[in-house]
């Protein structure tokens, strides 16, 4: 039952997730890309960040990696079937 609060958890940050990815879709053609990665920081980055440590391993913690690519693959115009790992550095 303790691992409950973590799905709970997931499941609200994958919602926030995407919401930030629609909010920084249009964005894109209105502002410059300094201005979205700023964005993104702010916005995602940090919620990403808080409490990683105790529900990274969770086997559902994928879906949040799959929505960091895509919102990471909007914001720099890489197709979604290129490989992405060379912007996470």
């Amino acid at each position: 039952m303790e691992n409950s609060a973590w799905h709970v958890h997931i499941h609200a940050l994958c919602a926030s997730l995407s919401k930030i990815y629609y909010m920084i879709k249009p964005s894109r053609y209105v502002t410059s890309t300094q201005m979205i990665w700023s964005i993104y920081f702010a916005y995602c980055q940090s919620r990403l960040r808080y409490g990683i440590m105790f529900w990274g391993g969770e086997g559902k913690s994928v879906k949040i990696f799959w929505l960091k690519k895509k919102v990471i693959r909007l914001i720099t115009g890489v197709h979604k079937r290129e490989s992405c790992r060379h912007l996470f550095r």
